[in-house]
Order: structure tokens, then sequence, then C-alpha cells
């Protein structure tokens, strides 16, 4: 179930950042999560309403919002130095505003202090969204999370929430409680598909990124976000199904003037079969039509006609387009809002008239 919120604050961890958070910008969308508390006042005195962690110890829930400030907290002198607390609150803290934060602090923006490392940081969000987080969690706990992402050089293809295998490219299993439940996917009309976008991606690594341009690189992920969308259609509707994220084949291949690399850019998207909860969250909107095609927008931009403005997608999020009734997938990302349109950039022509989904996907 959601939440709005005008604003909150979030207490984040620089370990956190520094492990495999992702860096946050004033004025930028941010997705947390977090753990819920009663509102408490912090070592330094301020108002915290939650902690951030996204390593699954107690988190219960997902904030969505606008980072209107970030504060970060370091720690000039601990109050005691051989029990070296970093809550305790005699300690002698320095809290500076800045406008980016990504765990790897350059002490000349601090005033040139000595320790370069953060202790933590304060965020402040606004325009919030507060999802619930328990049913995902509970899908970890029961053995029902599978992440979907091809080997270089294998035909393994499925994994746990421990980065276990589940799963080759011909089959894939997964608990239904005790049972293990077992699915022969060369049975499956997706197989061919799976088959040959599994192939496509070893070819294309084993010659080099050069070998594989964005384009290319961006219909190869959409051709797998189809892919997990028709694989959720075959398991048990209480199973999540993540694509993307912490490999190779969630990246994009981008050009930087000398040689072809993969930049830091990720995308990823938590697949579940009801779209409602989506569509109830804000990040799906089920249909929107396209315009026939207005030079105003720009070039490469396309401008979608939205029934209401009760969903919570933000300028330069990363949606994916799938045309109503069409298997076809196109990832885009969002220019500008307006009360009942959007424009969104592509890098591929879309055809006027027809109608799209819009979902989030990272």
């Amino acid at each position: 179930m959601k939440k709005k919120l005008s604003k909150c604050v979030v207490e984040y961890q620089s370990w956190q950042m520094q492990c495999c958070g992702i860096p946050l910008q004033v004025g930028k969308v941010a997705n947390l999560y977090c753990i819920k508390k009663t509102p408490y006042i912090n070592s330094q005195g301020i108002c915290i309403d939650y902690d951030e962690e996204h390593h699954g110890q107690g988190t219960n829930c997902l904030l969505r919002g606008i980072v209107s400030r970030i504060q970060t907290v370091f720690i000039d002198k601990f109050a005691n130095e051989h029990c070296r607390r970093v809550d305790d609150k005699n300690n002698v803290f320095a809290v500076f505003d800045t406008p980016y934060i990504d765990g790897w602090e350059n002490s000349a923006s601090y005033g040139n202090r000595k320790g370069s490392d953060a202790s933590s940081y304060i965020i402040t969000l606004e325009n919030v969204v507060e999802r619930n987080y328990e049913t995902y969690d509970g899908c970890l706990s029961h053995g029902k999370y599978i992440h979907i992402e091809p080997s270089v050089d294998s035909d393994e293809v499925f994994w746990d929430e421990g980065s276990r295998l589940v799963g080759c490219i011909d089959s894939l299993s997964y608990y239904e409680g005790e049972n293990k439940q077992t699915i022969d996917l060369t049975q499956e009309p997706l197989y061919p598909k799976l088959l040959s976008w599994v192939r496509n991606f070893q070819s294309h690594i084993q010659r080099g990124y050069e070998a594989w341009g964005e384009n290319e690189w961006l219909d190869w992920w959409c051709t797998g976000y189809g892919l997990s969308k028709n694989l959720m259609r075959i398991l048990s509707s209480d199973v999540q199904l993540y694509y993307g994220q912490g490999g190779q084949s969630s990246q994009v291949i981008t050009y930087n003037g000398k040689e072809w690399e993969l930049n830091t850019e990720q995308y990823g998207c938590l697949l579940t079969p009801n779209s409602k909860l989506l569509e109830y969250e804000g990040v799906l909107i089920p249909q929107a039509k396209l315009t026939e095609n207005d030079v105003s927008v720009g070039a490469g931009n396309y401008k979608f006609l939205v029934s209401s403005n009760d969903h919570h997608l933000f300028p330069d999020d990363k949606v994916m387009l799938c045309a109503v009734g069409a298997d076809t997938y196109q990832i885009g990302t969002i220019e500008n809002i307006n009360d009942d349109s959007m424009v969104i950039h592509c890098n591929r022509p879309l055809e006027p008239g027809v109608l799209f989904s819009i979902e989030l996907i990272g």
C-alpha cells in the first residue's frame, strides 16, 4: 500500500552508499529502501523519520521522491576515543549542505578536513510516496525471488537473492512451500527467443563492447524485459522476478569519444504479475496515447496524452514503453510532465496514434 507525504527526512549511513548505493543529487528523484521509524532526534539533533537500509536488515518500505536537501555529516572528534560510537551525541560533529553525494567525499569541498569519509548523510525528500516492502521481503525469505541475468560463457541465467544458481537456459526451479517446482523452459513458446537472447549477449561480449552500439544494446535489454514479462505468466503469482541491475547485462554501452565502455547508469526492475498494484503505486500508466508528430517537443521526443496525473513519475525517469497488445518494448526518458500529458525521449521512432503503457524501470 502507498502513502503520500509532502516531506520526510532520512538518515543514510555512508558505508551503505560506499558499498552499493546510487549517487543522490538535489533536485533529482531518489528511490530509497528504508526502515520506517517513529520520528526521533539523532545525535546531531536532527529529527529523523526513516533510516536508509538497502541490505535487507529490517527494510520495510521504499521511498520515492525529489531530493530537496542533502547534509553531509562528519565526526571531527569522538567523545570517547576508546569506544568510538557514531551515535554519541557528545561527539563533535560538522554538518555541511551539499548538492551531490556518491559516498566518496572530496575533502577540499568540506574545508580540507583531515578525514575524507563522512559519517552519514541526512536526506530531505519532498513529494514523497512510501510503498510497502513486505511483499518483496516475504518472497526473499520463502525462496520466491528470481533474478534473470545471462552468463558470459555458460548457460546459467537465473539466480536467487544470494546469487545462487536456480536455473539455466532450459529449466528454472523455485519452491512452493516445501515443494520444489521445476519448469522445463524448452517446452515453452518463449524458449527460442530466450535462447537467441542469451546467445546474442554472449557473442557480443566475447567480441568486445565495440561490437555492440548503444542502440543495439538497448534493443537487446528491451528484448530481455519482454522475455521477463512473458516468464512471469509461467511462474506462480507470488514469485518476484528481478531483471537487470548488478551486472554487465543491465548496463548501457556508450562511446566516450575514444572507446566503448559500460557507463555507470543501471537499469533494473522488479516484475510482478499484479499490474493493478503497480498502477495504484503510481509507477505504471496502463494506457497513454501517442499524439501526432509534434516538432515543438524536439527531435526524438514524443508527446503522450495521459488520462490522469495520479502517477508518481518525474522528469529524468527511465521508463519502458510497450505498445498495448504488442510484445515489443522500448526504453525512454521522461523530459517533462504536465497535468494531462508527458514528453518522452526515445532512441527509436514510434508510431503516432498508438496506445502505449508506460512503466518505471529504474
